[in-house]
């Protein structure tokens, strides 16, 4: 297998006041093309901070983050938020969907920030999310699973080479979000769509087929799934 990922001795430190703050410390990783990972750990632990690192939503204190063979931290931010469009698809919690658009129109928003207009593409992906038939709905006409379930189309309209989940089930009932995280687990098997996912809750940790335990700001553990595939 190829790594996708390479995260080399990486370190966050916040400053609060005069002091700094470790948030990650000393991480060192590879995940490669394909695999969906879950990271997991207990609150305050540096899930959502590490997510931001490799998602370029934040710059290391320290250390690399190397992603298809490109050092990430000798981008500029220009460059950063180039290759996050197009690059990388991220779903969060709060679904962030514009309430003045249909489902379809949201889904296509990062693809006409890349300069194309392809409907047939946004349709297809709203398909395979099992949205089709909602694609005319506004947002406040959907539930919340089918809200995230459209979030997660949209983010993968530009055929990113990485989707970035931080905690996308923290705002649904059990049911969602058992469907939205075996949406996720069906794209990377299908599609062999390369997935790092944040969550606190282990039943759905347990759905990817390696999780990476943090605490502390650091890998406490490395578990593999030996049930992914059945």
């Amino acid at each position: 297998m190829v790594n996708l990922i390479e995260i080399k001795e990486l370190q966050k430190m916040y400053l609060m006041g005069k002091i700094e703050v470790p948030a990650l410390r000393n991480i060192n990783l590879t995940i490669e093309k394909g695999e969906f990972v879950a990271i997991m750990g207990p609150s305050g632990s540096g899930k959502s901070t590490l997510l931001n690192m490799i998602g370029m939503l934040d710059i290391p204190t320290s250390g690399e983050i190397i992603i298809n063979g490109i050092a990430t931290s000798a981008m500029r931010e220009k460059q950063r938020a180039e290759f996050r469009l197009k690059r990388i698809g991220f779903t969060f919690q709060f679904f962030s969907l514009l309430m003045e658009l249909t489902a379809l129109e949201n889904v296509m928003l990062p693809m006409m920030m890349s300069g194309e207009n392809n409907k047939d593409r946004a349709l297809i992906l709203l398909k395979i999310v099992g949205m089709e038939e909602r694609a005319m709905h506004m947002p406040n006409e959907l539930s919340g699973g089918e809200q995230q379930r459209v979030a997660i189309a949209r983010a993968l309209v530009n055929k990113p080479m990485l989707l970035l989940a931080d905690e996308p089930t923290a705002n649904l009932d059990t049911k969602s979000a058992e469907q939205v995280v075996n949406l996720m687990r069906k794209l990377n098997k299908e599609i062999n769509q390369t997935i790092v996912l944040v969550t606190h809750e282990s039943e759905l940790g347990r759905k990817a087929n390696r999780i990476i335990w943090l605490k502390d700001g650091m890998v406490e553990n490395i578990q593999n799934n030996s049930n992914f595939d059945s």
